[in-house]
């Protein structure tokens, strides 16, 4: 009885020897993963610490500290081989910095982060110079995003005058903005126009913006003019040699007009204080296509300051309109055959294109004793994002369509999977067509928005007025 004991529970000791054998990998106890212990070393500066995750070249790191605290720092290991130690040894210094210091370092990371997301990566880009070798090679070094954006900010704390990142703060915010009627308008101006904003026609602007705004203080209006390239140009000039790049012209305009109040407490009283707070206004200008855009909360104004900047900058007397109407035809979306015409090119940088929702309308009258009424009965049909069928065969068999141009076509939804490039992963693109006016897309940059339009119009589907 006791041979039988000892066997199960040897038994029973070799099985529990093999299960955490197989847990463990082959019997090989493992190393617990290191960790830099950021947020426990920095329970106060996230943004800094996930800014410091993400740098890959320590040099900027390097930088950024020595320009804020000029003392060197011998707890850092720089050199380190492994990015937990030297992490690790950052954070336990920087805890140690005054809280002034480590203050200026969590808002520059979370400014710096902003100008990391695709907005941001866009805009820093388009302001960095391809003329200046030392500044390539800077980039170059900076390797990726984060630290493009990190770079960006240590030349504004090296020079004053470089404003570089303030202004891709700025176009990050235009880049954003730029589909919402909440925030933007857009304009056809004359083409072809070289701004050069002297400080003649600054007087002038100005000028003109109090006129919109009489409650603006002329001596408060701050004008201030940048130029930044136009990628998407640039990447249809790419095989053309040494062909100049493509400017757009920003022109941001601030002054103290928009009201503010707020209470306060003054001799044990709640009183209301009133005051005029920054307003901003945003111009950006395409000279190659005249497209121009105004950028502020009062949309009422859009237009006038528009005319305004037409009048005082560009010295044209071309009537500002409306960027033109867009309208889409869906019929070649009647069957599967459409799937031949949707086929992207090799510099597109799509992977594939997929049709994931059709909805269809069958309009009719109906008559009753207020009259004839215009109805119409609507079906959608969705495809699952797992479905292996294609939209066209999920409405045969299970609605049983086989052929959709017997409906009015209504909406289409396109997938674009496009592949993964070296600033962004591999990434889906959503364009959604009404008919007849309608687009959304969930296009982040504008590279991106501009793909979009020149696949609709290579493949005839969206019609310009």
């Amino acid at each position: 009885m006791a041979e039988v004991d000892v066997m199960d529970n040897h038994e029973s000791n070799l099985t529990v020897l093999v299960a955490e054998a197989t847990v463990t990998g082959g019997g090989k106890p493992r190393k617990p993963r290191a960790t830099d212990g950021g947020p426990e070393i920095l329970p106060d500066m996230g943004h800094c610490v996930t800014l410091v995750r993400k740098i890959k070249h320590r040099a900027l790191v390097e930088q950024w500290l020595q320009h804020l605290h000029p003392e060197e720092l011998p707890g850092i290991e720089w050199e380190h081989k492994v990015c937990a130690s030297y992490k690790q040894s950052l954070f336990t210094v920087v805890a140690s910095l005054s809280g002034a210091i480590r203050q200026r370092l969590e808002e520059a990371a979370q400014r710096i982060l902003l100008l990391s997301d695709d907005y941001g990566c866009e805009a820093v880009k388009s302001l960095l110079s391809e003329d200046d070798e030392a500044e390539q090679q800077a980039v170059a070094d900076a390797g990726d995003k984060y630290g493009r954006a990190l770079y960006l900010y240590l030349c504004r704390l090296v020079d004053d005058r470089d404003r570089r990142f303030e202004q891709a703060e700025t176009a990050r915010q235009q880049n954003k903005q730029w589909k919402s009627e909440a925030y933007a308008s857009h304009f056809r101006g004359p083409k072809a126009v070289d701004i050069t904003l002297d400080d003649s026609l600054q007087g002038k602007l100005k000028t003109a913006i109090a006129a919109i705004y009489p409650q603006a203080p002329l001596q408060d209006v701050v004008i201030e003019h940048f130029q930044r390239r136009d990628l998407t140009q640039a990447e249809d000039r790419a095989g053309q040699g040494d062909a100049a790049p493509v400017w757009l012209h920003t022109i941001v305009v601030g002054f103290n007009g928009k009201e503010a109040h707020w209470d306060k407490i003054v001799d044990g009283e709640v009183t209301t204080r009133h005051d005029q707070a920054l307003q901003r206004i945003t111009f950006s200008y395409e000279p190659s296509s005249g497209a121009l855009s105004v950028f502020c909360d009062d949309r009422n104004a859009r237009r006038d300051l528009a005319k305004a900047l037409r009048d005082v900058v560009l010295a044209s007397d071309t009537e500002i309109d409306e960027m033109p109407l867009r309208e889409f035809s869906l019929e070649a979306f009647g069957t599967a055959e459409v799937f031949n015409l949707l086929k992207p090119e090799s510099g597109d940088g799509i992977e594939r294109i997929s049709i994931n929702l059709i909805k269809v309308a069958k309009p009719f009258e109906q008559e009753d004793e207020n009259g004839t009424h215009h109805l119409a009965s609507e079906l959608t049909v969705r495809r699952d994002r797992r479905d292996r069928r294609n939209v066209y065969t999920v409405a045969y068999e299970d609605y049983g369509l086989d052929d959709l141009r017997q409906w009015t076509l209504c909406q289409v939804k396109l997938v674009l999977r496009m592949a993964k490039q070296k600033d962004r992963r591999a990434h889906n693109i959503t364009v959604q067509i009404t008919a007849p006016n309608g687009l959304n897309d969930n296009a982040k940059t504008e590279d991106e928005r501009q793909l979009v339009m020149r696949l609709l119009k290579r493949w005839n589907i969206v019609t310009e007025f």
